[in-house]
């Protein structure tokens, strides 16, 4: 079965020195964590933050492809 998930939010862990990215289903029942890279963490961020940046970063051609299906 597939569940459609959000990012709920991104943290940092001090002792692994790696981000977290936290998932969070439609409901709030079902949280996934995944850790990711400090280059994908400012990516998430940005996009969260709607931040423009000068030149496209590496998600986001993927992320105009997952739009538009």
């Amino acid at each position: 079965m597939l569940t459609q998930m959000e990012v709920g939010g991104l943290m940092f862990d001090p002792y692994t020195n790696a981000y977290i990215v936290v998932l969070i289903d439609e409901g709030n029942s079902e949280m996934l964590a995944i850790w990711v890279g400090k280059p994908e963490a400012s990516s998430i961020t940005f996009a969260m933050e709607v931040v423009a940046t000068p030149r496209p970063n590496t998600p986001a051609p993927m992320k105009i492809v997952f739009d538009t299906s």
